[in-house]
């Protein structure tokens, strides 16, 4: 699959991985190890980086959600998931390039699926229900989308956003798309 970028798609990526950070926080859902983005994590990172800590809290949350996806893909490169979505190389540089405190961060904690089911529409479409997607959970999360080749970069960020709606609280999925 080939995607096109634009400075819009790419913040709405970003946009769309700093909630599923969010919603991945001790605080919140508790998908993975991290409070970079809870109140006990922000009174550190004040004292660790007092002039920039919410920058700095949101690329580790960025960073903690990353890596718990590379966690369960490990190297397989035919895999792309919402935090290993194109920014390979050059975009890597691009994504960098934007202040994360620009972007809008629900507060409070999410602690329930509905909770991250409304914050998801506030951002986008749900998807059609007649969209495919196959509901086997593996063991360790993996949630395969099959998203017909003709969908646009935000689109298939959108599907691979409302596909961890399929998570419960300490029970993350890892939705994904198997490049051809």
């Amino acid at each position: 699959m080939i995607f096109s970028f634009d400075l819009d798609a790419s913040k709405h990526i970003i946009q769309l991985q700093l909630l599923i950070a969010r919603v991945g926080q001790n605080d919140s859902l508790r998908w993975w190890e991290d409070d970079s983005l809870t109140e006990a994590g922000v009174y550190l990172l004040e004292r660790l980086f007092p002039f920039a800590p919410y920058i700095q809290g949101r690329k580790l949350a960025l960073l903690a959600a990353k890596n718990r996806h590379d966690a369960v893909f490990g190297q397989e490169t035919q895999i792309l998931h919402l935090f290993r979505f194109g920014f390979e190389g050059d975009r890597e540089q691009e994504k960098s390039a934007f202040d994360p405190s620009c972007f809008e961060l629900p507060d409070a904690p999410i602690r329930t699926i509905d909770e991250l089911k409304i914050h998801l529409a506030q951002l986008v479409e749900a998807p059609n229900p007649q969209s495919k997607i196959d509901r086997v959970i593996t063991d360790d999360g993996r949630l395969q989308i099959k998203i017909p080749s003709t969908k646009t970069t935000i689109d298939m960020a959108n599907r691979l956003a409302w596909a961890y709606l399929q998570g419960e609280p300490e029970k993350p999925v890892y939705p994904y798309v198997k490049q051809n």
